[in-house]
């Protein structure tokens, strides 16, 4: 619903201007809440997803079916996972940087290698390669949050949303 996005960047808008400290910073998030208040009486939100999750559940591994090999989707994901390497070696450059402590060798080389252990064992369960995302990045300069626990954190909140669909179906 075009309306109800546009209604909830105003008001993501409108907070960031308004508000200061940690409420600014927690504006989005503050925004879609409102937003999806602002959708329950309006009739727009379907809650069905929820109701009909299971409160623990495993991923199926191979859930799509089991590996096929095929030339052309092999050298096609070869050049996608290089392309994805340079973007990871640019983005640990740029955080090395930004947190005062340069990525050297041995630290562009273990975040190379957990990109890829990662693009290797995430299809087993279903999701998609993984990609690094220089936004994420910009948050870190931005924010001035340089703790690797915080990172930590992340990941335990992504495992808890992949064992517990209810809380994802919450999320999404």
């Amino acid at each position: 619903n075009i309306t109800m996005a546009a209604v909830t960047l105003v008001i993501v808008l409108a907070l960031r201007k308004l508000l200061r400290g940690f409420l600014q910073q927690i504006a989005i998030l503050l925004g879609l809440v409102i937003g999806t208040l602002i959708a329950i009486p309006a009739g727009i939100t379907d809650f069905s997803a929820i109701k009909n999750a299971d409160v623990v559940g495993f991923p199926t591994p191979f859930a799509f079916g089991g590996p096929q090999f095929e030339i052309a989707a092999i050298i096609s994901m070869c050049i996608v996972m290089l392309v994805c390497m340079t973007e990871s070696t640019a983005d640990m450059l740029a955080l090395g940087k930004i947190v005062g402590r340069p990525a050297d060798e041995k630290i562009i080389e273990g975040g190379l290698r957990a990109d890829t252990l990662g693009s290797a064992i995430s299809p087993i369960f279903n999701g998609f390669m993984c990609s690094a995302f220089a936004q994420n990045v910009g948050l870190v300069a931005m924010t001035k949050i340089r703790s690797r626990f915080v990172v930590a954190a992340g990941g335990g909140i992504l495992i808890v949303l992949g064992l517990v669909p209810v809380a994802a179906s919450v999320i999404a």
